[in-house]
């Protein structure tokens, strides 16, 4: 591990110093190379524009001989392009092409012809042509190459033959080019010179003319670069050589100078580190003695010093360490302790559940909740938030919770809050909610200290229940409360909370507030409290977002009426459930009722069973009230509405078919709504 460590080390020094040599070395290089190219290139164009005129002057010569010798040599196969151009190019292969080449290679067999070849022979590098220019056309006609033609030849864009021809822009460029730069499929990169040989015409005058001819001459450009190959060989040697002699030297520079004393502070660093992981701190540094200082010796004078500092720390941080754990320790039991003051099981009853639910934000806090069984005929509740935070809202809640439940007995609000103001040095005080409900008759006793306004589900929306305004328990000892009356019906239901839920903000710093409580609380409407309560949760959990809670969140719901739940597998086992549930809730129920009831919650669950895809357990409700009997079906499936439904064949049996019909039919009232990925189905059937 040290080794690789060392080697890591010296590789993040060395490989940027080679880079940089690397880099310089490649600038020399394509310097040195463009230098020598560009000298090369202009070598060669000064030997080709010398070599092809050369070649011109010989070629036209003197009128009398070599103007015959180009007429009488070339002018045949002139001649035979003249005659066939309108027609060309043939299609490669064809029996015209190849009539064409034919009689093009017949007027290329003279003597003359011949004579003309052998002077462009000694010219030669990759290709030689004189090429008759078709004005008329734009055309540069190959008309002669040397000897060697068939197998060197190889003229960008023209066939292997006399009489090819190649587009006159191509090439001409006034009298002469030289220089130019090409690409050929065959070679690759070529290097073009041509100049215009002049006009010729046949002594004997019956072939016409003027005819206009070019000598053309292209080189492999491999051949004009002759000296880069040798060039990039020896730099290639040396500067190998360079870069490893260059590397050796940075290297060993970096053990001796660097590496080795980093690796004996490092060293020492483990040593030191080593005793403070067994608690049993070793100094191992100590201040340098080198009379030249530089950045290690300054690191290690550094690490000396810190030792020291490290060294109280440490002990300072096991000390802080076991009081932390202690009071930890504590804050949980408290939380525990705080945790068993508020019920966490629902409160059922044979007209009434109550449930509550807890967010703290803290290892304990100020909200409270609490409900309980006064006596036979009255059931007691309540939710409170205690002002400040921490261990000493705690405590004033656990007195509040005590005071509060011990009101219950009688309803007096004034002793409560005078139990709560005594020896209050700290000044907290609590808001609070409390309620007596009257099982037998629905009569609600309530009273608000300041407190969140309570939410009532009263003819099918949730709206604030009227309330008188009191102050907070605990601030002034002579308050007079004023308790309110108000009467439930079935079916109605008290939704409580605490500042947490309206107060919730998110990163916006935007208040959840009690307009989006009361929307929360519509969009759950057709849902059990124990569906709704955690809904609303999530809710306020959505809007605060990535936002840190800031208070503790309770909720508390109070359901009036006579009501029971089943949950059962969506299978045919679980139908056999709802037939049991039923009669057991209903055996007061006049049969025929029951039968009716029956019938509609096997069309309804049926149609959930095996139609809706469910996985999860469905919930069926009842609540039987005096003249009206109450179902609502719950389940996690498809969203599907059952009473949107088009006129079906008799043997459809898809979702809202005959079954909800009936269903339909024997209900008085039916709704279906989709609620947080769950479809609710709530019918109701009048009895009596």
């Amino acid at each position: 591990m040290k080794k690789s460590r060392h080697f890591t080390l010296a590789l993040a020094i060395l490989i940027p110093t080679f880079l940089a040599l690397v880099l310089g070395e490649a600038s020399i290089y394509v310097g040195a190379y463009f230098s020598l190219r560009a000298t090369d290139i202009s070598a060669a164009i000064a030997n080709d524009k010398e070599d092809i005129t050369a070649l011109a002057k010989e070629l036209i010569g003197p009128a009398e001989t070599t103007g015959n010798l180009l007429g009488y040599g070339l002018i045949p196969i002139i001649r035979v392009y003249e005659e066939e151009k309108a027609n060309l190019p043939y299609a490669p292969g064809s029996p015209e092409e190849e009539k064409y080449k034919a009689k093009a290679s017949s007027a290329s067999g003279s003597m003359l012809y011949a004579n003309v070849e052998a002077r462009m022979e000694r010219f030669i590098t990759t290709f030689v042509g004189i090429f008759y220019e078709d004005v008329d056309n734009g055309r540069l006609v190959l008309v002669c190459t040397s000897d060697s033609r068939d197998e060197t030849s190889r003229m960008s864009n023209i066939s292997l033959y006399l009489g090819s021809y190649v587009k006159k822009e191509s090439y001409v460029v006034e009298d002469g080019f030289y220089g130019e730069s090409g690409r050929d499929a065959n070679i690759g990169d070529i290097f073009i010179s041509g100049t215009y040989l002049g006009a010729v015409k046949h002594p004997t005058q019956e072939m016409g003319g003027p005819y206009r001819l070019w000598v053309v001459r292209e080189t492999a450009m491999d051949d004009v670069l002759q000296n880069i190959p040798g060039f990039s060989k020896t730099f290639a040697i040396v500067a190998s050589a360079v870069l490893v002699t260059l590397s050796l030297i940075v290297y060993l520079l970096l053990h001796f100078i660097v590496i080795r004393p980093a690796k004996r502070l490092a060293s020492l660093g483990n040593d030191f580190s080593k005793s403070l992981s067994e608690g049993k701190q070793r100094d191992v540094f100590a201040p340098s003695t080198n009379r030249h200082k530089n950045e290690l010796t300054d690191l290690n004078d550094a690490l000396f010093t810190a030792q020291a500092a490290i060294g109280d720390y440490a002990e300072k941080l096991r000390i802080s360490t076991a009081n932390e754990a202690r009071i930890k320790a504590d804050l949980a039991l408290a939380e525990r302790i705080q945790s068993s003051m508020v019920p966490h099981e629902p409160l059922v009853g044979k007209k009434f559940v109550i449930r509550g639910a807890m967010k703290p934000a803290k290892e304990v806090g100020g909200d409270l909740y609490n409900y309980f069984q006064v006596d036979d005929d009255h059931v007691a509740f309540f939710i409170g938030d205690v002002s400040g935070k921490g261990v000493g809202a705690a405590l004033f809640m656990a007195k509040a919770n005590t005071v509060l439940r011990l009101a219950a007995a009688d309803f007096d609000f004034n002793k409560a809050n005078r139990n709560l103001c005594e020896d209050n040095n700290e000044n907290l005080f609590v808001t609070a909610f409390m309620g007596i409900l009257e099982i037998s008759t629905g009569k609600l006793r309530y009273v608000n200290a300041g407190h969140e306004p309570v939410f009532i589900y009263r003819n099918g929306e949730y709206a604030p229940l009227e309330e008188d305004p009191n102050f907070m328990l605990g601030y002034f000892d002579d308050f007079s409360y004023v308790i309110q009356e108000t009467t439930l019906a079935p079916g109605e239901r008290l939704f409580l909370y605490t500042d947490g839920i309206s107060e919730a903000m998110n990163e916006k710093r935007e208040l959840f507030g009690k307009e989006r409580i009361l929307d929360a609380l519509n969009s759950t409407k057709g849902l059990p409290s124990s569906e709704s309560v955690p809904l609303i949760h999530r809710s306020v959990d959505a809007f605060v977002g990535n936002a840190e809670q800031s208070d503790d969140a309770c909720i508390l719901a109070l359901d009036y009426g006579e009501e029971a739940a089943l949950s059962f597998p969506p299978n045919k086992d679980g139908l056999s459930q709802v037939v049991g549930f039923i009669d057991e809730f209903l055996a007061d129920v006049d049969l025929k009722t029951r039968d009716l009831i029956q019938v509609i919650a096997d069309e309804i669950c049926s149609n959930v069973v095996y139609y809706s895809q469910a996985s999860k357990p469905v919930r069926l409700l009842l609540r039987k009230e005096k003249k009206a009997i109450y179902m609502t079906l719950i389940d996690e499936g498809i969203a599907f509405n059952p009473l949107e439904k088009d006129p079906k064949p008799e043997d459809d049996d898809t979702p809202g078919g005959l079954g909800i019909v009936m269903a339909e039919s024997l209900s008085n009232e039916i709704h279906y709504d989709r609620i947080a990925e769950r479809n609710v189905l709530r019918l109701m059937k009048k009895i009596g």
